[in-house]
């Protein structure tokens, strides 16, 4: 988590003027100090959240949509365009139900940045209530479009990636059964998502924003683009 809390901030710092850190040791270093050691696990709660509902619904739908898309054919026969089109439009449908958790989860580890806006919300069913009366649904799933963007996008290279890759490892260099073999690929898959997902992040903040105007802003980013934590990979099948 507290990567995933780095990462965020670092991207809600602003791009194009003055950033507020200078790298994530830097962020680390300064969050710790302003806020408290515990500002790091920031947002844990909806991002377990999150990785329960988007994580499994992902893991879950793949292998029965890749089966819809291509009846009897065997994994190993299954062109790549049918693995991606399935990762895909897994990615999509678990996105859709996990939105709301990622609003939350980015406002609470942004609360805070420069000094601001207080402490924010605390837990993830009072934040998950707030927004609702306040902002109505539209608020809980603001950035939508982002999201699904990058969540079928990552889903689709992370699970054809897997599929594709653990062969060669289990073919070319005698690779058993395992969890060396599993781990190897998950970790090759992983990059490969985190790659193509990347130019998904929000839009950078305005140049040189007011400290005291910095949750306003940060929030109002996330309204344009919410932020993702970062995906275990696992065998989807």
């Amino acid at each position: 988590m507290p990567i995933d809390v780095t990462k965020t901030r670092l991207q809600l710092s602003g791009e194009g003027g003055k950033q507020m850190y200078k790298n994530a040791f830097d962020c680390a270093a300064k969050t710790a100090k302003a806020e408290g050691v515990g500002a790091l696990w920031k947002g844990i709660e909806p991002a377990l959240w999150r990785q329960a509902s988007y994580g499994s619904l992902r893991y879950g739908l793949y292998s029965p949509i890749k089966d819809a898309l291509a009846p009897g054919v065997e994994k190993k026969d299954m062109p790549l365009g049918k693995k991606i089109l399935a990762g895909g439009l897994s990615g999509t449908l678990a996105q859709g139900i996990a939105n709301p958790c990622d609003v939350v989860k980015v406002r609470m580890i942004g609360a805070g940045m420069g000094g601001g806006g207080g402490p924010g919300y605390r837990w993830f069913l009072g934040a998950f209530v707030d927004i609702a009366q306040k902002e109505g649904i539209r608020g809980l799933y603001s950035g939508l479009g982002a999201n699904v963007g990058r969540a079928s996008t990552l889903a689709a290279a992370e699970m054809a990636s897997y599929d594709q890759i653990k062969p060669i490892m289990k073919g070319r260099f005698k690779l058993e059964e395992g969890l060396f073999l599993h781990a190897l690929t998950a970790t090759q898959a992983g990059f490969i998502a985190a790659f193509v997902a990347n130019p998904f992040a929000p839009p950078p903040l305005p140049p040189n924003p007011p400290v005291q105007a910095m949750d306003a802003l940060s929030i109002e980013a996330l309204r344009q683009g919410e932020l993702h934590n970062a995906d275990f990979t696992m065998d989807p099948n």
